[in-house]
């Protein structure tokens, strides 16, 4: 089961929008902070809306996402604090199945993700957290941080210039005619 479980029944949906909001509690945060490696989770709050596009037809939901969090660096592993603010618009249709080429209808919708349709219930927060996990920094860096080259053993850092020098496509024709 997830750790933050916000079921929506889409069976009664019109084209009027009907709004929900929810917020993850202590123990759900704690869960959500294992689950996606962070420090801490706070304040993890989501709000939004789901319609019928027609009658009967696809399902739109939109939503957004507001949390704050502890990671470490991912250089001096100190703790840092991050805020989080992020949106997420998807559109569940009856047109497509999970075997439907990813991108068939994309151009149509703009910024929405296409989704199958459901089941049963959608569940929000498993949809939020999915997001929530998108929007996190993965390299997340305290102010001043760099890598201190002298303190790896056993690696050579190359200069940005001799990197592009070894990366060029070049590089491996002079080693043949050099006799490398």
């Amino acid at each position: 089961m997830p750790e933050l479980s916000r079921d929506m029944s889409i069976e009664n949906l019109t084209v009027e929008l009907t709004e929900f909001q929810f917020e993850a509690s202590e123990d759900e945060c704690r869960a959500l902070a294992d689950r996606l490696g962070i420090l801490v989770l706070h304040n993890f709050k989501v709000a939004g809306g789901v319609r019928r596009v027609t009658a009967g037809g696809d399902i739109h939901l939109s939503g957004h996402i507001q949390a704050a969090l502890d990671q470490n660096c991912s250089i001096t592993l100190e703790p840092i604090w991050e805020r989080v603010n992020t949106s997420f618009n998807i559109r569940f249709s009856d047109r497509i199945s999970e075997d439907t080429p990813i991108g068939q209808f994309e151009e149509q919708l703009g910024d929405r993700s296409l989704e199958p349709m459901p089941a049963g219930p959608v569940d929000v927060g498993e949809i939020a957290v999915q997001y929530l996990s998108m929007a996190i920094n993965p390299f997340p860096r305290t102010s001043g941080a760099t890598l201190d080259a002298p303190a790896i053993e056993g690696v050579a850092m190359l200069s940005e210039e001799d990197d592009r020098k070894a990366r060029s496509p070049f590089s491996a024709l002079k080693k043949i005619t050099d006799g490398v």
